[in-house]
């Protein structure tokens, strides 16, 4: 098996200013050039964390047990699509299936 090609690009003002309200440029616009970039970088996947997937995926506060529980490994086939990565180290997100959009979801935890 082939390692993915997964480049990190992240899409900020030149100020440092991360929050698009307050960016010269209306979110639309922003978002444009972002999605514009990361198709030209062909990658075989991204990489975000659990707040920016929270846009796509439900979350909820993590379940604490008093004991083990059994559960299965959720394995999903990738079929050759891209590769939506996001590390939830508290556990929250709720993905109802193994694909986000088209692509192969893996949850890190």
């Amino acid at each position: 098996m082939q390692r993915p090609f997964i480049i990190c690009h992240m899409i900020t003002s030149l100020d440092g200013r991360l929050l698009p309200g307050r960016w010269p440029a209306s979110e639309e616009e922003v978002m444009t050039a972002y999605e514009s970039a990361a198709e030209r970088l062909d990658s075989d996947g991204w990489i975000v964390g659990r707040r920016t997937m929270e846009d796509f995926i439900a979350s909820a506060e993590p379940c604490i047990s008093t004991g083990p529980v059994p559960r299965p490994d959720l394995i999903a086939g990738s079929s050759g699509n891209k590769v939506a990565i996001c590390f939830d180290r508290s556990g929250r997100l709720r993905p109802e299936t193994g694909d986000l959009d088209g692509d192969h979801l893996v949850i890190v935890l």
